[in-house]
């Protein structure tokens, strides 16, 4: 079902409905894994974990990628592994004084 919507002086295109089936992306994280120091900076293209191609355009390299045939290849930037991130309050163990009004030798400070 294709329609055209009408809004103000400005007519928007068709929109065509399609189904794609889910790809199991598995494969290819695993191989980002295992070869992450190869190509840190680059773009890499994969079909599950066959490595297409490697460069710093991505446009290109996706195209190469569907000229050879493969629809819907993983295409992923290689950074470099992010450093740990703890979101909040870091947990610190001090040591926590109860003052009380007559001061004892475990409080005195």
């Amino acid at each position: 079902m294709s329609t055209r919507i009408q809004m103000g002086d400005k007519t928007l295109p068709h929109v065509r409905r399609v189904q794609l089936r889910p790809i199991d992306r598995t494969k290819g994280i695993d191989w980002i894994a295992q070869h992450r120091n190869e190509y840190l900076g680059q773009w890499v293209i994969l079909d599950g974990d066959r490595l297409i191609s490697h460069g710093d355009d991505p446009q290109s390299l996706l195209k190469n990628a569907r000229s050879a045939g493969i629809e819907r290849p993983l295409v992923v930037r290689i950074e470099e592994e992010p450093a740990a991130y703890v979101g909040g309050w870091l947990w610190t163990p001090i040591p926590l004084l109860f003052l009380s009004a007559t001061p004892t030798p475990a409080t005195r400070l």
